[in-house]
């Protein structure tokens, strides 16, 4: 008895677990991409703006306007909200709806990409649904479609591509432009005493080695000639500022070191680490570099809730005009080098490319730093707004592109395919004909 009652349990305990598992059976995500979703009709960005559907949205209200796109292994796609995580479905009345589960064949879509470039979003759940809005951003009937189909025309922005495909071509252009301005020039050494002491070493050490060649045995002769050389190294190094005895041990260096490493401004020369100190160095970097970027980020909106606009621009053109002078004192450079090394060498701090010579070190210098990166942090951000501002038409342009080209992909592996459907029905028709 006791054995009937458990083999019921467990198979009503299986029953409940492979219902759970039906219930989900049709979703097997592949993949996710974010898109933007464009509608030709309203000019409008597809939005999510307090529980309602509009495209009326902006490109740069990301929060309203951001979807995530899961895909599926039969081609069939689920368009979630990114910040509400809602998914976008139709209801039994062919309406347009948000809801938290997504699991629906009403919650799946398929994209057809149009002669022109445009993508149309139509339902796996009922095929003559298409998804439209429109000229003032409302929900079009999908029975409309054929007497307005503009309105259920999509330009879906994948702008991780887009912004991949600009960076490149910026990278590209500076490949270019850099090696034509950065032409090695020669410095010239204005310690002529020091070069004339070099020389004057070098030629004592070829005299006397000469000399000594023909008086001294080999023995005697290497012996003397290592202490020359040695000699002669240790003033070649110091001519160049080179000091092997030098400790690196001091708390001013490891202070330089963290700095280095949290800012991510650099640079670090690797021999100086320890196998140890290398590892150390990983794990601080992982604590570090996040710790200084929160309290840049807290910089930053302190600095925009002060300044915004052009008075951010003038605040931050004057900070690094000041700071480039006290860069100037605290190097001590002459009347002979320009300032715009100071400048320059400022900026490179400020942005975190960094300098392999620099020499700005200590708590005062840190902090003009610090400083200095919540500005520039401050204005990347507003200048990152103006240039998507700049480039959405050429964005526009660029997917409508790529979704030409991937209609055109579509199209050859469909002709391929018919190709071959041909070619296996012609050799069935043979082999029939032979048995004949």
């Amino acid at each position: 008895m006791l054995d009937i009652l458990f083999i019921l349990l467990m198979s009503n305990a299986i029953g409940h677990t492979c219902a759970r598992f039906n219930m989900k059976a049709n979703v097997h995500h592949i993949g996710e991409t974010h898109w933007q979703l464009f509608n030709e009709c309203s000019k409008g960005m597809l939005q999510s703006f307090l529980g309602s559907l509009n495209t009326r949205g902006y490109p740069d209200r990301h929060c309203l306007t951001d979807w995530n796109v899961l895909g599926e292994w039969d081609g069939k796609f689920r368009i979630q909200h990114a910040q509400s995580k809602k998914f976008l479905c139709f209801n039994k009345r062919a309406r347009v709806t948000l809801r938290f589960n997504g699991t629906d064949v009403k919650c799946t879509f398929i994209e057809e990409i149009h002669e022109n470039g445009y993508s149309r979003l139509r339902s796996s759940w009922k095929p003559e649904l298409y998804l439209g809005f429109n000229s003032r951003g409302r929900f079009q009937n999908p029975l409309s479609f054929h007497l307005k189909p503009r309105c259920f025309d999509w330009i879906k922005l994948v702008r991780c591509l887009f912004y991949t495909f600009v960076l490149v071509a910026w990278l590209f252009m500076g490949m270019i432009l850099f090696p034509a301005l950065c032409t090695p020039t020669v410095k010239q050494d204005d310690n002529e005493a020091g070069v004339f002491r070099l020389d004057a070493k070098r030629s004592d050490l070829l005299n006397v080695l000469w000399a000594e060649t023909i008086t001294n045995g080999e023995d005697d002769w290497s012996a003397l000639a290592d202490q020359k050389l040695e000699l002669y190294e240790k003033a070649l190094l110091q001519h160049y500022g080179i000091d092997l005895d030098k400790s690196d041990k001091s708390f001013a260096s490891g202070l330089q070191k963290s700095f280095a490493i949290s800012t991510t401004i650099g640079p670090l020369d690797v021999d100086d680490f320890t196998t140890v100190g290398k590892f150390i160095a990983v794990i601080y970097a992982l604590i570090g570099t996040p710790l200084f970027l929160t309290v840049i980020g807290q910089l930053g909106k302190m600095v925009t809730s002060l300044w915004q606009g052009t008075t951010l621009w003038v605040v931050t053109i004057v900070y690094i005009f000041i700071s480039a002078m006290i860069y100037d004192i605290v190097e001590g450079g002459s009347d002979d080098v320009p300032f715009i090394e100071a400048i320059f060498s400022i900026f490179l701090q400020f942005t975190t490319v960094g300098e392999v010579d620099n020499e700005f070190h200590g708590v005062l210098p840190y902090g003009i730093v610090v400083l200095g990166l919540a500005l520039i942090t401050a204005l990347y951000q507003e200048m990152q707004q103006n240039i998507e501002h700049f480039i959405h038409p050429f964005e526009y342009s660029f997917n409508r592109l790529c979704g030409t080209v991937e209609r055109w992909v579509g199209e050859r592996d469909e002709a391929k395919k018919s190709i071959a459907e041909t070619r296996i029905e012609e050799e069935n028709e043979d082999e029939l004909s032979d048995y004949e």
